[in-house]
């Protein structure tokens, strides 16, 4: 019989391994083999195979489907003593129903306990511009999800950095002083991943097309100046081979206890606060799809207190991440 040291020990290298192929990182490119993996961790136990699994889950074009097979492998993790695990519950439980929970919970409890209901709510959709295209979306999240993904981009902050055209990787620039979270599909939870399948049902686009997100974090005094999303500049093309665009940008705005740091569009005379919860959608191309130069915009300095922004670009094709 394995002593528990060494099955843990070959639980953790099998995930280890899974995400290696996820991701093509010192190993093929494999995501169903890694899946696979996967599985047969959680079935033995793994609580890092089942967050993973759970993250996957999430993510999709049809909440209804996807939140409660999530939910399950949350379940089966939080009762392996995962804290990560049954606070993402928590969030996806309705409030009367929190305190009702011991310390193992029940499927049916949790099943009966899921407040579908936040993430099926119909969005507000307001046209603030027709041409370029700009659109004020409210109530995408509640103000509890957006806690969270401050929460989870506080410890994991670093200088942003700024892709310039098809010009290779991205690079420090003076134009944006602020501070990024990356998330990927390694650090990815069940709520980030339900964040993005429900930014997918709002703007009708599937997440294959969706660039990883970004939380973005300004103190007093940052900014991003004046600046283009999309990649295109004149007529070059990407050295790798991908000739896919930012065909839109979808802003989530986190928090709005602070000062100045807002939205503005300087050649259509634009300039937007957002609510906690709220978000800008606009598109960067116009109707023949070409890079808009109307799209310009930037992020006014905060003059107060810290400002919290979702950042997710939307391609106009499958994002290919080997670009």
């Amino acid at each position: 019989m394995l002593k528990l040291a060494d099955k843990d020990a070959i639980l953790g290298a099998a995930v280890k391994e899974a995400e290696q192929l996820l991701i093509g990182r010192e190993a093929p490119h494999a995501p169903q083999e890694a899946i696979k993996r996967l599985y047969w961790a959680a079935q033995e136990g793994s609580v890092d195979a089942l967050l993973r699994l759970a993250a996957m889950t999430a993510t999709g074009r049809d909440i209804a489907t996807v939140l409660p097979k999530a939910a399950q492998l949350l379940l089966l993790a939080a009762n392996l003593g995962s804290g990560f695990a049954r606070d993402q519950l928590m969030l996806l439980v309705d409030e009367h129903h929190k305190l009702q929970f011991s310390s193992t919970m029940n499927w049916s409890d949790i099943r009966d306990a899921i407040n579908i209901g936040v993430w099926l709510e119909k969005p507000g959709i307001m046209d603030l511009r027709q041409d370029p295209l700009i659109r004020h979306v409210s109530n995408v999240v509640p103000s509890q999800v957006c806690r969270w993904l401050i929460s989870r981009a506080a410890t994991g902050l670093k200088p942003a950095l700024v892709q310039v055209g098809y010009e290779g990787q991205p690079k420090s620039d003076g134009s944006r002083s602020c501070s990024t979270f990356m998330i990927n599909i390694l650090n990815a939870d069940v709520i980030i991943s339900l964040v993005r399948t429900r930014i997918g049902q709002i703007v009708e686009t599937a997440i294959e097309r969706f660039e990883p997100p970004q939380i973005l974090h300004y103190g007093v005094g940052e900014e991003f100046s004046a600046h283009y999303d999309f990649l295109r500049r004149k007529d070059e093309s990407d050295p790798g081979g991908y000739e896919g665009e930012r065909a839109s940008t979808f802003l989530l705005y986190l928090n709005d206890d602070y000062e100045g740091g807002r939205t503005i569009f300087p050649k259509v005379e634009l300039s937007i606060r957002a609510k906690a919860g709220d978000a800008l959608w606009f598109r960067n191309l116009d109707g023949d799809g070409r890079p808009d130069k109307a799209t310009l915009h930037a992020g006014t300095p905060v003059e107060a207190g810290e400002k919290w922004v979702l950042s997710q670009w939307i391609h106009d094709r499958r994002f290919s991440a080997g670009r």
